[in-house]
């Protein structure tokens, strides 16, 4: 137990540590600093999260590490386009690698006590919030998005909408610590994408890259440390 403790902490500190120093690259657009940092990032969150889960994953677990791996990947493939390099198509892979984050988080979500109703059946309204929100945000969105683009637009915004949805679920199955970590996580993931919509399709944000990547790395640790207790 101590060495796990130990090793969970030296990890821990691996990626604040890569993501203090990404974040600091980022402001001053250090672009050979970020290649070398963003790659990093959701390894030593990976690690951490196995290293705390082991040495049996759950089926949830599994699928949540496997959502760490896919954005490593995701990660890896946006910093190009995101720094001038490459084209679209490598945004588009990377958009892909991302979706299948947010498919993995559902369907860990999914895995957990399905034998308790989850706080969508009594609060069904939340779908009707949600296929506001999903319309909104593609509407808003859709003049500045390329038509070869916009069916994978779509597509994206539906599997964080109803990964969300898939985590609200979940409040009653699991203990209100556990679920305000999954929660916030997913919320702050939520906010980092629609930023990097916005800033994409419709206008430059002042500060975008702090205000993609603060929430999007604050909000993967939440939800690794909620998914290690799962």
């Amino acid at each position: 137990m101590a060495t796990k403790r130990s090793n969970g902490a030296f990890l821990v500190i691996l990626f604040a540590a890569a993501a203090v120093i990404n974040l600091g690259a980022e402001y001053f657009s250090a672009t050979k600093i970020i290649f070398a940092t963003k790659p990093l990032l959701m390894i030593f969150l990976s690690s951490w999260f196995y290293s705390q889960a082991r040495p049996a994953l759950s089926a949830a677990q599994k699928y949540v590490l496997a959502g760490l791996l896919f954005s490593c990947a995701g990660d890896t493939l946006l910093m190009f386009p995101e720094n001038g390099y490459g084209s679209e198509n490598l945004f588009l892979t990377g958009l892909a690698a991302f979706l299948f984050t947010h498919l993995c988080y559902a369907a860990a979500f999914l895995q957990h006590r399905r034998d308790l109703p989850g706080l969508l059946i009594k609060r069904r309204f939340f779908y009707i919030i949600a296929v506001i929100i999903l319309v909104a945000n593609v509407v808003y969105l859709k003049p500045g998005i390329p038509a070869a683009m916009l069916p994978a637009v779509v597509t994206y915004a539906t599997a964080i909408i109803f990964m969300t949805l898939t985590c609200l679920n979940l409040k009653p199955k699991i203990n209100s610590a556990t679920f305000r970590f999954l929660c916030l996580g997913v919320l702050l993931f939520l906010f980092s994408d629609t930023v990097i919509g916005i800033n994409k399709f419709r206008f430059p944000v002042p500060g975008a890259r702090l205000l993609i990547m603060i929430p999007y790395l604050a909000g993967q640790f939440l939800i690794a440390k909620g998914a290690a207790r799962l």
